[in-house]
This record gives structure tokens, C-alpha cells and sequence, in this order.
């Protein structure tokens, strides 16, 4: 496949918004799809929710996930055996965690984007050539996932923002993103949000210079300075970002 035309962000065109291949609007698709889809499960509801207790509590037994989330002990602990039986959590004595299951899916689902194999080369150039951490951020229903984190520092080049979710309105990549949203679904997503009149003021300049400034993630000793990356008709579906003292 023919690589698309990229615009690295640097010190003389940084404000430009990245162009990427047309194959990456699914993406767009999906996340119009996850607005717009009020289909639940209750089933699946419930199991998520238990997931995403286990990932904030990191080992938790059947008594305090009931009591955390409201639930009967034995719900709970049919959820756990089920997802233990799929890999999905682990039990150690009379605890659980969350199972390396997650690992091997998160794996495939970041390798089989067709914008993170377009786009991964380029956030290893830019930190390379800045010296800097770079990142590169996917925007998944009303939040954006941190896909890419490439530290030129670290023997690994891992970045400490890989793999983590955060609301697109809360990090600078987010709402690089966000401010090439149509104006619709960017009201939709900000209807929750704390402040959404500042906020849209906020994101009206972002669109209009093309980056976006901010704290960095959990480190208030650090900046983050972001572009969005468009698809030639300039649909959002993705910043690219470097993490700077």
C-alpha cells in the first residue's frame, strides 16, 4: 500500500494537521457508530463493569467487588468465573486480576489499525529527531486511547502513556482531536464535560491555530503539544504528540 502523504510536526511546521490514507475514516465510522448505538447488553454491562473494577483496584476479592459495585456476591462471582475460564481474569487465592488475555487482544487490535501501522513509524522519527517523547493518541467513542508512547531515553522505547484511556476533553492530543469534530457529535461528546462552554471557547482556538497545549498526563513537570491527523477530506481520526520539560 502506497504510504500517505505526512507532515512531521517540528519546529517550523508544527501547527500543520497531519493527512493520512483514506483507509483510516473506518475509525471515524466506528466512533459515529459508538454515539450513536444505545443498544445494551445488561449482561455484558455488568461484566465490563467488574473489569474495569479489577483494573482500578488491581487485585480485588468477590465480597469487595459486590459491595463496590452493588451486587449480589454469587453475580459476581459467576462473572469472575466466566471470564476466568475465557482468560480474561486470573485468580490468585481468593482474589482476582485482570488475566494476560487482555495483553494478546490489545496486541492485535493496535497492530491490525491501519492507522497505527501508517502512523507508528513517524511518532519513532519524531521522537528521534526531537529527543523528546512522542505519542500517538486513537480517539474510541467519547475517549482517546494512547496507542503509541516512544521514549528515545528508555532502552525499551516505551513511552509511560502507552495503553492508557483518558476523556478526549481532559488531554491536549484529545482535544486536538475534538476541535475537528463536526460540531454535532462535538456536542454530544462535551455534554457531560465540566466547564463545556469554556471548553468549546477552548477548542475553537485549536481548530483555528491547529495544535493543541496542555499538561501532560499525570506529570504537571511536562507539556504536551498536539496536532490531529486528518484524512484528506480533514476528518479527525487520530493526534500525534510530543511530551516536552
Amino acid at each position: 500500500m502506497e504510504r500517505p502523504p505526512w507532515t512531521i510536526p517540528g519546529s517550523t511546521r508544527w501547527s500543520r494537521a497531519l493527512v493520512c490514507n483514506e483507509r483510516t475514516f473506518l475509525y471515524w465510522r466506528e466512533h459515529r457508530a459508538c454515539i450513536a448505538n444505545n443498544g445494551r447488553v445488561s449482561a455484558l454491562e455488568t461484566a465490563i463493569a467488574v473489569l474495569e473494577a479489577l483494573e482500578e483496584r488491581g487485585y480485588a476479592g468477590v465480597s469487595e467487588l459486590a459491595e463496590t459495585l452493588g451486587m449480589s456476591k454469587a453475580n459476581v462471582h459467576k462473572h469472575l468465573t466466566t471470564l476466568q475460564i475465557h482468560g480474561f481474569v486470573t485468580r490468585d487465592g481468593s482474589a482476582y486480576r485482570l488475566g494476560l488475555r487482555f495483553f494478546e487482544l490489545g496486541v492485535t487490535a493496535r497492530g491490525g489499525g491501519p492507522l497505527y501501522q501508517e502512523s507508528a513509524p513517524k511518532v519513532v522519527e519524531l521522537a528521534e529527531i526531537t529527543n523528546q517523547t512522542a505519542t500517538l493518541l486513537v480517539p474510541n467513542c467519547e475517549a482517546g486511547v494512547y496507542v503509541a508512547s516512544v521514549n528515545p531515553e528508555r532502552e525499551s522505547r516505551s513511552g509511560e502513556l502507552e495503553g492508557e484511556r483518558r476523556p478526549l476533553h481532559e488531554t491536549a492530543s484529545g482535544r486536538a482531536v475534538l476541535a475537528r469534530y463536526p460540531k454535532t457529535e462535538r456536542s454530544e461528546l462535551l455534554s457531560s464535560a465540566a466547564d463545556s462552554g469554556e471548553l468549546r471557547d477552548r477548542l475553537a482556538r485549536i481548530e483555528e491555530r491547529e495544535v493543541a497545549v496542555g499538561e501532560a498526563p499525570g506529570r504537571d513537570d511536562r507539556r504536551e503539544l498536539a496536532a490531529p491527523i486528518v484524512t484528506g477530506h480533514r476528518t479527525p481520526i487520530g493526534a500525534v504528540a510530543l511530551l516536552v520539560d
